[in-house]
């Protein structure tokens, strides 16, 4: 319930949850790593998923169930404003 309070707000007020959930088990004991870098929900029709005030309509929540460090996979954001593709793909 806490998450859900948290994410709801600090997304646009039309967007709504459905709670998909996915799961990776990454074992850095044995030299395992996450993902490279990569834009989560990038269709094809990327004006597509941002509302008319271009806020985007999806929000991807990050939830690390063991350490993550930079070695192992870290989450790096890009702040909106420093990210030239991000309404445009």
């Amino acid at each position: 319930a806490r998450a859900a309070s948290t994410l709801s707000n600090s997304t646009h007020s039309n967007n709504h949850f459905n709670f998909d959930m996915l799961a990776w088990y990454i074992d850095p004991r044995e030299g395992a790593a996450g993902f490279s870098p990569h834009r989560d929900r990038q269709p094809d029709d990327v004006k597509g998923s941002f509302h008319e005030d271009k806020m985007a309509k999806y929000v991807t929540m990050w939830l690390a169930l063991t350490d993550a460090t930079p070695e192992n996979s870290c989450l790096y954001v890009i702040p909106k404003p420093f990210d030239p593709g991000y309404t445009d793909g």
